[in-house]
């Protein structure tokens, strides 16, 4: 059997990590499992960068990426909601656990 602060390092790890993937599908839907940026925000990125740094033409195409990446989310719901919802899970894992570690 794992010591307890093994146990808790992993569940620690578990929690970082799939809070880092369900940041990357909030942030880029079309990625989950392909390569990133996916094609639609890739687009984006590129146009974003090659406009006049603080231009209004910038900052339109950056609040039309977030419009789009909205409209995507919706799109792929599923896998969206899946990877926030076992985000929360690992974070409510590791506070139990600690919550059990310092009771013991």
């Amino acid at each position: 059997m794992a010591c307890p602060s093994n146990q808790l390092k992993e569940l620690r790890n578990r929690a970082a990590r799939l809070a880092a993937e369900a940041h990357r599908c909030w942030h880029d839907p079309e990625s989950s499992g392909g390569p990133r940026p996916g094609p639609t925000k890739r687009v984006f990125v590129e146009a974003i960068a090659a406009a006049p740094r603080l231009s209004q033409h910038r900052k339109l195409l950056f609040r039309a990426m977030h419009h789009e990446l909205k409209t995507l989310r919706g799109a792929y719901v599923g896998s969206v909601e899946r990877s926030l919802r076992r985000a929360r899970e690992a974070r409510q894992d590791l506070v139990e656990a600690k919550a059990a570690a310092r009771q013991d």
